[in-house]
Formats: C-alpha cells, structure tokens, sequence
C-alpha cells in the first residue's frame, strides 16, 4: 500500500507524457503464480518487481497496460517493438544487443536503477541427497529445471544438469515432491510466495548458498528507446524512489500484521 502524503507529494508534477498507454510485459503466472496483486495507481501488479515498476511509470507521468504473458514470448515481442518494455529481466551482453538497458557511465548495467535484487536458490525434496557449494552440484539423478528463458535455465545448462522434464512451476514442483527431479531453480520471492499457500511445502527445502544473484531490470525495446529516450531516462530515473516507497509500504505491511492494535491501516492506499 502506498501512503496517501508520500505518493501525493510523488505524483505532483507528473504529468501524462505520452498519447497512448505503454505496452509493458512481464512473466504470466504459470512461473508465479502465487505473487500477491497490488493496485498501483489503478494498474494491477503482481509482485515487488511489478509493482516498483508500475510505480516509477506513474510518477513519471507515464501510463502503461501490463501484460502477464509466457517468459519467452515477452522478450521475443519486445525484441521486435510489439511491445515497450520487459518488468524484471536479468541482463546479459546478449539481451543488450536487443533490449536497452539503463546503464552507468561504463556502460554497465547500472544496479542502482534496478527493480530489485534477487537471489535464486535450489528447492528439492528433503530426503534428496542433492548439494550445491556455489560452484558444483553433487547427488545429481534425474537433473534440475527452471523456467524456461531464464538466466538459471542456461547456468543449468552450461553444469550438464538441466532435465529435459516440464519446466513450469507446479509442474516441476510436483516431479521434485515426487523425486523424479533433483531440484527446481527459482526466484527466492517467487518461492516464498508459492510455497507459503502449498500443503506439501514442508517437504521442501531451500539449498544454500544462492545459485545465481542478480538485479531485475525495468528495459525497454530499441525502438522506443531511439524514439523516446528522454521518456524512458524519466522512468529510470523515478525507479529509485519507487523502490524505496515500494519498501517503505511492505515494512508498514508486515508491521501492521504483527501488531494490528497499534496500527490503523490507510484507507487511500494505491487507489
């Protein structure tokens, strides 16, 4: 929820910047399904990454039309300018030749722009013998998945132990639950959430350390980019204080559920 004083203050002197809404994608539910939905600004979020975004649009003055659509077809769309922009995408040098990403002055990606940091980790069975040290895994069977067009996916990959098994989150969840997949690589937000609501989670465990770590970037396609740099330097550079707002809300949250007698909740939040 968004403080009524704080976003006021935010959305002052945001004025509408362009004709039409943007078309933004980001990951559909079957690799998050259970991400919380969050109204911001009237545009339905789901998940941190989503909802920091939609929040660095509006006070940039920016409408944007979210759409939840398979990983792959996302990029593919923004890669030819079917759509604006990707919600929370790791980079890579070869999403750089096709995305635009914000950089800093060594034309690396700039992590103080990020959406937020993620780190990933392996979920399998509790009586799987699997082990990850940061660097190898041992006890490997039947091999390990992870949504597909992710990052994780090719780490898999490039360690000979990515399982040709279904990809999607219950799916791969379900064959990790019934042992006949070592693990399933996922966001550690996105686990939290999934597993909060489902009956056999206790028979999950989390490995540790982190398999992979990285920011989730807001990006753009080339074409926008070129015909609207100023328009997308805008969004980029509201990302911050919308991250920090975002926070700020989830902190008051989780405060207000361990302690609703000393708390009122706000009744003009994020309409």
């Amino acid at each position: 929820m968004l403080m009524k004083s704080t976003l006021a203050a935010l959305l002052l002197f945001s004025m509408p910047l362009l004709a039409a809404p943007l078309q933004i994608c980001y990951e559909d539910n079957e690799h998050s399904p259970a991400l919380p939905k969050q109204m911001v600004q009237g545009v339905a979020a789901y998940g941190t990454h989503s909802q920091t975004a939609t929040l660095a649009f509006a006070l940039a003055g920016v409408a944007v039309e979210l759409h939840r659509i398979p990983w792959k077809r996302c990029l593919h769309e923004a890669s030819i300018g079917k759509m604006d922009g990707v919600i929370g995408i790791g980079w890579t040098a070869e999403r750089q030749q096709l995305l635009a990403f914000p950089l800093n002055a060594l034309q690396q990606a700039d992590a103080s722009l990020s959406l937020m940091q993620v780190d990933y980790h392996i979920y399998t069975h509790q009586q799987q013998p699997l082990s990850w040290d940061g660097n190898r895994l041992s006890g490997v069977k039947f091999g390990l998945s992870a949504p597909q067009g992710f990052v994780v996916e090719q780490k898999l990959k490039q360690l000979n132990a990515l399982s040709t098994l279904p990809s999607g989150l219950n799916a791969g969840l379900e064959l990790v639950l019934n042992r006949r997949l070592d693990g399933y690589v996922l966001a550690e937000f996105v686990a939290d959430a999934q597993l909060k609501q489902h009956p056999k989670a206790a028979l999950i465990k989390k490995l540790q350390p982190p398999f992979y770590q990285q920011p989730l970037f807001l990006v753009f396609s080339l074409q926008f980019a070129k015909q609207q740099p100023e328009v997308m330097q805008k969004v980029w550079l509201q990302i911050p204080n919308a991250r920090s707002t975002i926070a700020q809300e989830q902190t008051r949250a989780t405060d207000l559920l361990l302690n609703p007698a000393e708390q009122q909740p706000n009744p003009n939040c994020c309409r």
